[in-house]
């Protein structure tokens, strides 16, 4: 998204974030078809210099591709059967699957701070733990921060432990070549999303080193 922005603003124009995100989730990381409609977009506002979420919608079409967002968001919801249909579509759209594992790793380690946070969380402390390297944040950041804190609540301590911890494995598995990539990931989505947590909780780790890593 920071990417969005920045060649907007080079541009001349300011685009707000919720255009932005809904940019990419069109796009995805293809720069040479975002690069086309940001252009495209910029000449469709003129004389306006802000680019908003209905201008990206009235111009990008009703087909949006899939993108790491929608995948996600799924993953956060604990809809596995979704999950697994995103994921395959991304691997046709030709994403890096090692790039889509350390997403799904961030994903985790952000509900697994966010659980062991507890009731004290808020979505302005959250917003800065989720989305790093911001000063401000935008009524839209807060929405978003709020519905990371209640998808947490839909994975138990265990489970996020264990998430965490069968990511990591796939991600060795992938690059020492025991398993293919797609397959690797697939295995590890169907594990963790249809976890079940075990009688005995884990001991609670300490938050500040899930900060740190």
């Amino acid at each position: 998204m920071e990417w969005i922005k920045n060649e907007v603003e080079e541009k001349g124009k300011t685009i707000t974030d919720e255009a932005a995100l809904e940019l990419y989730r069109r796009c995805g990381g293809n720069l040479f078809l975002l690069r086309g409609e940001i252009d495209k977009l910029i000449c469709f506002v003129h004389p306006q210099g802000c680019i908003e979420e209905l201008h990206v919608i009235q111009l990008a079409g009703e087909n949006p591709q899939e993108s790491i967002f929608d995948l996600l968001y799924a993953f956060r919801q604990k809809d596995l059967s979704l999950t697994i249909h995103l994921l395959n579509r991304l691997f046709m759209q030709g994403e890096e699957p090692l790039a889509i594992n350390a997403m799904l790793t961030r994903e985790v380690r952000i509900l697994l701070w966010l659980k062991l946070e507890g009731e004290k969380v808020t979505p302005s402390r959250a917003s800065k733990y989720i989305f790093k390297g911001k000063t401000s944040y935008s009524d839209f950041f807060l929405k978003k921060a709020k519905e990371y804190i209640k998808a947490s609540k839909k994975f138990t301590l265990a489970q996020l432990l264990f998430a965490q911890e069968r990511l990591l494995d796939t991600e060795f598995y992938i690059k020492k070549g025991r398993e293919k990539p797609d397959i690797a990931i697939q295995r590890a989505v169907i594990d963790i999303l249809s976890h079940q947590t075990p009688t005995t909780q884990p001991p609670i780790p300490n938050t500040q080193q899930l900060i740190t890593t």
